[in-house]
C-alpha cells in the first residue's frame, strides 16, 4: 500500500509542478545567460521521483523525493499515511544554488494549497484509487516544512498526512 501510495503521489504532485506557472516562469528566467544556473540541454531543472526507485542520483539537477509511511492508528477500512515532499541538492554540481533549491520548495508549498488547488482533494482521491483497487482518498491535511533526521544529515520535509479509505 505505501508502495502504490508514493507513486499516486508523485504522478499527482509531477504534472501539478510542470504547470505551476510561477516555477516555470521564474525557470525560464533563470536559464537566460547570466543567471545562476542554465539546466543542461533537454533537462529539466528537477525530477519528481519516489523514494523507492532504483536510479542513479542525477547529479545535475535538482531531485523532488516523495515518501510515504504509514500512520499511527491503521484499520479494517480507513488508513492514515504520512507523506514526507523533500527536495534534495547535489551540493557539489556547479549552478546548483540555494535559491534554486528555495524555489522548488515553495513549488511544493503551492502544490498543496487548496486554494490554490480546489480539485486537488478529488485528484488525489482519483490518484489513490488509479493505484490502489479497492480504495480511494479520504482527504488530506498539509502539516507543512519539518525537519526530518536522515542518516546524520537534516533534510526539511513537506509533510500531508493522507486517509486512504476502502471504496
Amino acid at each position: 500500500m505505501i508502495t502504490d501510495l508514493q507513486i499516486a503521489v508523485r504522478n499527482l504532485i509531477a504534472p501539478l509542478l510542470a504547470a505551476d506557472s510561477l516555477l516555470t516562469a521564474t525557470l525560464q528566467q533563470v536559464a537566460t545567460p547570466g543567471a545562476n544556473v542554465t539546466p543542461a540541454a533537454g533537462k529539466s531543472l528537477y525530477e519528481v521521483r519516489t523514494t523507492i526507485e532504483v536510479a542513479e542520483d542525477p547529479g545535475d539537477r535538482h531531485v523532488i523525493y516523495v515518501h510515504a509511511r504509514e500512520g499511527r492508528a491503521p484499520m479494517t477500512i480507513l488508513r492514515d499515511a504520512i507523506v514526507e515532499i523533500s527536495v534534495g541538492s547535489p551540493a557539489d554540481v556547479e549552478g546548483i544554488t540555494i535559491a534554486n533549491h528555495a524555489l522548488l520548495e515553495r513549488a511544493v508549498d503551492r502544490v498543496w494549497d487548496a486554494t490554490r488547488n480546489p480539485t486537488l482533494a478529488a485528484s488525489l482521491s482519483a490518484a489513490i484509487a488509479a493505484r490502489l483497487t479497492g480504495w480511494t482518498g479520504g482527504g488530506f491535511y498539509v502539516e507543512g516544512w519539518q525537519e526530518a533526521r536522515e542518516d546524520k544529515e537534516m533534510l526539511p520535509v513537506y509533510a500531508i498526512k493522507i486517509g486512504v479509505q476502502r471504496s
